[in-house]
């Protein structure tokens, strides 16, 4: 049993090489052949070598020695050409979103084609980046309203969420949402203002909108007190540039004690003629004078700290540099004492040595020594120190 099992597993091993050795030789073909010359059949199916570059290069699984085969060689040829959609789309986000290493900025141009065929086909992914990524991002050079909204709905068709509430909120805009807020206003219909003026903020861009909605929430009269929304719509408003809401925004930051954030509201409101609340404009000011020293101060502090430390350490570094000093004095050869006499000058650093001799001749003609001199110089052994 178990060599009829090791046959049939030896057996599905050589089929399986043999597969791969097919779908390499025919890649090895596909790259040095011409392009004209290959034969595309055109549908819409990954066929045997297109999965090839799908596994080898994209996943890099199968060979790695064509993991370095350029992309954007293959996704055209076997994308376009032989109608691959998955190659479309690979060869769409090549375009989109380029190498970050390349240093380039997206070719938005280039990318429309391929999601734009994908789209045609029914593929709510590629509807989206057309939607959004290219037709409604302020960055893109295909920025088209137009185009935007047609794919969104047509995503919206599919069944996308969010597609479908982009739709509903490019309809409302269509129309005049300023004006639909204002009337339910006026009719007491609070949250359909809200919900008017918002869109008529987000994507008309209307400054009495977000005022208005600052407003409302900041005071919390109508509907329920909301200071984040309020202080969001408020800065909209100066943004967009109705700047009569400066001063409630700065106001609203005092009662709040976020002090610096209402010194530059109130300070900003008065420089563009809004009456504010002059003492609590001089307190915010004196709270940020009282602030400002009492940060010099510390960084002072600080710094004198700092230098303590440095002097600190400098002073341990010299010291421990004249200790090593000291020590590496004390163990050189010459300054190590012993208490070993020197046998050869008996600890007295000198030796003597006889000097040359004066000779003379008596009255019979003999020579004798009238007297032999002597020397004293510095113990050779010892080197004068009397000691080994």
């Amino acid at each position: 049993m178990k060599r009829v099992l090791l046959l049939f597993l030896v057996l599905c091993s050589c089929n399986a090489f043999s597969q791969s050795e097919k779908i390499k030789k025919k890649a090895y073909q596909w790259r040095n052949e011409e392009i004209d010359k290959l034969d595309f059949k055109g549908n819409n199916n990954t066929t045997e070598l297109c999965q090839f570059f799908h596994q080898g290069i994209f996943k890099g699984k199968v060979y790695p020695e064509f993991v370095n085969q350029n992309p954007g060689e293959v996704y055209p040829y076997v994308g376009c050409k032989n109608g691959c959609l998955l190659c479309t789309y690979f060869m769409g986000m090549i375009y989109l979103h380029p190498n970050p290493l390349l240093k380039v900025p997206p070719y938005y141009a280039e990318a429309v084609p391929f999601f734009k065929k994908l789209a045609e086909q029914g593929d709510v992914r590629s509807m989206m980046i057309l939607a959004r990524d290219l037709y409604e991002d302020p960055k893109s050079t295909q920025k088209d309203a137009t185009q935007a909204k047609y794919w969104y709905a047509k995503a919206a068709e599919k069944g996308d969420s969010i597609a479908i509430v982009k739709t509903e909120q490019y309809k409302a805009s269509a129309s005049n949402p300023y004006e639909a807020g204002l009337k339910a206003y006026n009719n007491k219909d609070y949250a359909e203002a809200i919900k008017q003026w918002t869109v008529a903020v987000n994507y008309n861009a209307n400054g009495e909108a977000a005022y208005n909605l600052g407003v409302m929430y900041a005071t919390g009269d109508l509907v329920p007190k909301n200071l984040f929304g309020a202080h969001h719509f408020l800065d909209e408003a100066a943004r967009l540039g109705v700047k009569k809401g400066l001063a409630l925004n700065g106001e609203m930051y005092y009662q709040e004690f976020y002090y610096l954030d209402a010194l530059h509201y109130l300070q900003e409101a008065k420089n563009n003629g809004y009456a504010i609340n002059q003492q609590h404009l001089d307190k915010v000011i004196a709270y940020k004078k009282d602030l400002d020293d009492k940060i010099a101060k510390e960084n002072a502090l600080n710094d004198a700290y700092d230098a303590s430390v440095r002097l600190h350490a400098q002073q341990a570094k010299d010291a421990a540099a004249a200790k090593a000093n000291q020590q590496t004095l004390s163990n050189t050869p010459q300054n190590n004492k012993s208490t070993k006499k020197c046998p050869y000058c008996s600890g007295s650093g000198t030796v003597t040595s006889a000097s040359s001799k004066s000779l003379e001749q008596d009255k019979n003609g003999r020579w004798y020594n009238v007297y032999t001199p002597s020397k004293t110089s510095q113990c050779s052994y010892c080197k004068g120190t009397g000691t080994l």
